[in-house]
């Protein structure tokens, strides 16, 4: 009787391995196009946004606001106050106007949203434009936001995140919106016009990215969540980080990741290797790479922000020392015109 040939002992490891081999070569190239469609799908959102920014200056004269304020009987600004962000305003211009018209975004006040009803429950809905696909947050944003809800008081409800935030300047989003800081597209209250941006469309940031999750260069390494930003709106006007939560600038430099501070929600990062997607004011999408030039005279991550830096008040928008590419791409009238390599 014939013996029955089969693989030995040796044969089956050298398959095995010979598949491990075949497998770790072509999970990376798997893991990179993978990648590549994120990272597709994320510049198209971008494109959404410039298109949607161009075509509400066409129906308004003007880009929306970063956010609006609300204001007091005698027309003085309120600060403790729950506010609409660009990312509402543009609702109606990405396809999005049953949600514009069930939020009456700019005609009713964010703290008269009572929690639990219709309205308060669609501010919770995930959006996918305001996601990027490679971004490993939650659907929700923290209980960092807090709003002052009607017939609740301060209570901490979350509501979608966004990971797309405005460019508001070279500098921090400012506390007070004051003239040394504002000095990128979305402002305060009131809205750019395209013509406002001296510098050229095609060489200033419009909307950038920021990721939910950081990974600290601490000692011990962590991993350090910085909430990423919001799609509505946020809760006061006089407060850097509250202004972060729809606004980025530029004093801090992409990607930063050198310790647990609120440096990291006031600027811009992504989790596509090397660097952010920004769509320009020309509605073009761009890669900007964490190494482009971005520095001071001390060569740190986060420039000194002073008022001495930023110059006097009553200069207004050109006095401002701009030291690097990234900080003049922000500014929309610097007199310095640039261009992204």
């Amino acid at each position: 009787m014939r013996k029955r040939s089969g693989f030995t002992l040796v044969e089956l490891l050298v398959v095995i391995a010979i598949i491990g081999i075949l497998v770790a070569l072509l999970l990376p190239a798997v893991q990179a196009a993978r990648e590549a469609a994120r990272r597709m799908q994320c510049s198209n959102n971008l494109k959404q946004f410039g298109i949607a920014c161009h075509n509400y200056h066409d129906t308004y004269k003007k880009i929306a606001p970063g956010f609006l304020s609300k204001r007091n009987a005698t027309g003085g600004k309120i600060n403790d106050i729950n506010l609409w962000s660009w990312g509402a305003l543009v609702l109606p211009f990405i396809e999005q106007q049953p949600l514009h018209q069930q939020l009456d975004v700019g005609n009713i006040h964010l703290e008269s949203l009572t929690p639990g009803t219709a309205r308060h429950n669609a501010m919770r809905v995930p959006i996918a434009a305001f996601r990027c696909p490679s971004d490993v947050g939650p659907e929700l944003n923290s209980a960092r936001q807090r709003f002052n809800w009607a017939g609740g008081g301060a209570t901490n409800k979350r509501i979608a995140t966004s990971n797309y935030v405005g460019v508001n300047g070279a500098w921090n989003p400012d506390a007070n919106g004051g003239l040394r800081q504002e000095r990128g597209i979305f402002i305060e209250d009131d809205g750019r016009a395209f013509r406002d941006i001296t510098d050229g469309t095609s060489n200033v940031l419009m909307i950038g990215e920021r990721r939910w999750q950081y990974k600290s260069q601490e000692n011990p390494p962590a991993i350090r969540t910085q909430e990423a930003a919001v799609v509505f709106g946020i809760r006061r006007r006089n407060d850097v980080n509250q202004r972060s939560d729809v606004l980025g600038g530029g004093r801090i430099k992409l990607n930063y990741t050198v310790a647990n501070t609120a440096d990291k929600r006031r600027g811009f990062s992504s989790e596509h290797p090397g660097g952010a997607q920004f769509v320009l004011a020309d509605g073009s999408v761009r890669f900007v790479a964490e190494t482009i030039e971005f520095s001071d005279t001390n060569n740190n991550e986060v420039l000194q922000d002073t008022a001495a830096e930023r110059g006097p008040v009553s200069t207004g928008n050109t006095s401002s020392p701009l030291r690097s590419l990234y900080q003049k791409l922000c500014a929309i009238q610097d007199g310095e015109p640039v261009e992204l390599p």
